[in-house]
């Protein structure tokens, strides 16, 4: 069986869509950080919601990562490294043009959400799934009704 993986986000905003990248257990893998959502359009919005297989490649910048595979109408969605996914027309920095970005830590940096150490998350990443492929769900951020 494929292993699987769950990322759930938080809500999205023009300084990005941070989220958390957890294993079928619960634990947390890694945090995330993605641009905010623009109904899915290419290079300025995070993916849909969903389940997506991510397969092992080399990127000609990154090194190893994961490509998200499936995602409708999008191609060359990677995990990778980076701190941020703001929305560029509004003035915020962004590291992807549609990723993911991994980091052990989260905050802000210079008054804009983001994720930290990164190139570690990223190893962990691919340490644990060790090259093989696996699914991901993308989801919207469950909340507990006992945070009422």
């Amino acid at each position: 069986m494929t292993p699987s993986l769950l990322l759930s986000r938080a809500r999205s905003t023009d300084q990005g869509t941070p989220g958390m990248l957890s294993r079928p257990d619960g634990s947390r893998l890694a945090w995330t950080m993605e641009l905010p959502w623009k109904e899915n359009a290419r290079q300025v919005s995070s993916i849909p919601a969903g389940e997506y297989v991510c397969r092992a490649r080399v990127s000609p910048h990154f090194g190893k990562v994961y490509e998200v595979t499936g995602v409708p109408g999008r191609s060359n969605v990677l995990i990778h490294t980076g701190n941020f996914g703001g929305d560029r027309a509004k003035g915020y920095r962004s590291d992807v043009l549609g990723c993911v970005v991994l980091g052990l830590h989260h905050g802000a940096l210079r008054g804009q959400l983001a994720v930290f150490v990164s190139r570690p998350a990223v190893s962990a990443l691919m340490k644990e799934m060790q090259g093989e492929p696996f699914s991901l769900e993308v989801r919207a951020w469950a909340l507990t009704s006992s945070a009422a």
